[in-house]
Order: C-alpha cells, then structure tokens, then sequence
C-alpha cells in the first residue's frame, strides 16, 4: 500500500516515547519490515535491502540494513537501540521458528523485555498466529481481549476513525477492571470527541494488519 503512510506513522508512534533520530529511523525500518512479512515476503527478500526506503536513513541504521545482523559476532541487547535492533534482526535471520528466535534473544540478558518484543513483532508477522507456542499464548494475560481486538481492527482495514471509534466502544462493553489497567483503552475513552484529531499518535495502525 502507500509506503509513505507506513513511514509516516512508524516516525510519529516512535517519537511518542523515543525522539532520538536513531530510534525514528529504526522504527521506519522495523515497520517496513513488518508490513512486508504481513505480505507474504519471503525471510530472504525481507532481510534484502531491495525494497526497503532508505533516503535520510543514519549510517548506523544503514549499516544494519546492509546486513550486519549477519556478522559471526557477540550481540548484547544492550537496550541501545542499534543494539537491539541488530540482536533481533540476527534471531530472525538465524533461527527457522518463532519460538527458537525468542528463546535464543532473551537467553543472551541484557534488557530482555525489550529485545523480546521487538523480536516478536517481526517474527509473529513473519510465522503467523498459530505458530505462536500455544503454551505462551493461553497464559496471556488479557488474550481475549488482545485477540479480539486484532481481530476486529483486521476486518475494518484502513480506516483509523473507524478502528478508534470501534475500540470506544468495545472499551465500554468490557468490565471496569479489564479497561482500569488498560492506558490505551483508558486513552479513547477519555478522548473520544478527538479521535480523527489524535488517531496519528495511537500505538496502533490499521495499515500493518492488511496482507493485500
């Protein structure tokens, strides 16, 4: 679809929590990734640079692209984001599973939550849902409901006024605890009359969840 767009909103969901150039052009990156493993690309186009948007790109950033994720190194997810980028990138290039990759990052230390994540974000894109260990998801705190979600925002595509005012609403059909400790639900119900103004800075966007 409209890579413009996709680099548009990878810059503005970074920038809520990490402005630094590095991290914005990380995430440019990493969401140009994602979007290609929704589509059906194959690991080795994906981890080509063929496809991938690199104009005002950091040389640091560049240097990943152009595979140093594939060097016989030492990685340490350090938290850094060059760090944790490159230690991702080298799971998903090295292991043939989505639960081998995971194991393998959160195994090196460092600030596993995070290389974790963004492991996953890739990964999960990559293999799909259902090669997702059933043994990690069923204990998901929240599963239904993160499920649900996904699921729902899947079917109403593109549309981000339509996606918020979706999520409005099935924010007020849950019970009060499942919303309470929940910020982004908390987030829209607060917000509800700005939703169009706003929807550019939620964390989530209808575009990566389109294969077409």
């Amino acid at each position: 679809q409209d890579k413009n767009e996709l680099i548009k909103y990878a810059s503005q969901s970074s920038q809520t929590t990490h402005k630094s150039k590095l991290a914005i052009d990380s995430c440019i990156y990493y969401s140009q990734l994602i979007a290609g493993a929704i589509q059906g690309y194959s690991k080795e186009k994906l981890l080509s640079n063929e496809f991938i948007d690199t104009e005002g790109i950091s040389k640091e950033v560049i240097n990943i692209i152009n595979g140093s994720f594939k060097e016989d190194k030492i990685y340490k997810p350090t938290g850094y984001v060059i760090d944790t980028l490159e230690t991702a990138l080298m799971a998903f290039n090295k292991f043939q599973s989505f639960e081998e990759g995971l194991i393998h990052v959160v195994a090196l230390g460092y600030d596993t939550d995070t290389v974790g994540a963004v492991y996953g974000q890739l990964a999960g894109a990559f293999y799909g849902y259902s090669n997702i260990p059933e043994k990690w998801t069923s204990s998901l705190m929240q599963h239904d409901m993160i499920y649900n979600i996904t699921e729902e925002m899947y079917k109403l595509k593109y549309s981000p006024k339509t996606t918020h005012d979706w999520l409005y609403q099935y924010s007020n059909d849950l019970p009060k605890p499942s919303v309470s400790w929940n910020p982004l639900l908390l987030f829209i119900q607060d917000n509800k009359d700005r939703l169009e103004e706003i929807s550019k800075y939620l964390p989530v966007h209808p575009y990566l969840f389109d294969p077409e």
